[in-house]
């Protein structure tokens, strides 16, 4: 079992308005927000971070495998994530 860090994982392709809420409501005394631009940089990550959530936009490379690397892992399988949509996806 992990031990909880209070720490997010944001892996989005740009700093944007989103980014921005999520670091100002989260980070500080909450915990720690850390933003990556592709999935290769949240792999390394995630063993520094221990990420209690991890937000993924989907328009990043590799954002499925990514996942499936996430949740194929003992000890992972259970971190929460959220998904985010560009605009104008089904």
């Amino acid at each position: 079992m992990t031990q909880e860090s209070g720490a997010i994982l944001v892996v989005g392709p740009v700093v944007n308005d989103f980014t921005d809420v999520v670091s100002l409501r989260y980070g500080g005394k909450r915990g720690k927000v850390f933003l990556v631009h592709d999935c290769g940089a949240a792999l390394t990550q995630l063993d520094r971070v221990n990420p209690d959530v991890i937000i993924l936009h989907e328009s990043v490379p590799n954002a499925e495998s990514f996942l499936a690397k996430v949740k194929g892992q003992r000890g992972r399988s259970l971190v929460s994530v959220i998904r985010v949509y560009p605009n104008g996806t089904p």
